[in-house]
């Protein structure tokens, strides 16, 4: 079961265009694991700050971009 803040950054992702592949790419982890993580199956330690943080990362990469 997904836990309250992996729902809302899927949601971000979705609301942003961001692909499981960028996040993976900008955590340095699989796209597998990413969506372990995202789906609840997998819950380590620190992972909602770094997600939260590359999310962020690439919501202001794509801005610059445009």
């Amino acid at each position: 079961m997904r836990d309250i803040w992996t729902a809302n950054l899927v949601a971000k992702l979705h609301l942003y265009d961001i692909t499981y592949e960028e996040l993976s790419e900008k955590l340095g982890f699989s796209k597998n694991y990413v969506g372990m993580i995202l789906n609840g199956v997998r819950k380590p330690a620190g992972a909602q700050e770094k997600f939260e943080a590359a999310v962020d990362e690439i919501i202001k990469e794509k801005a610059t971009q445009q």
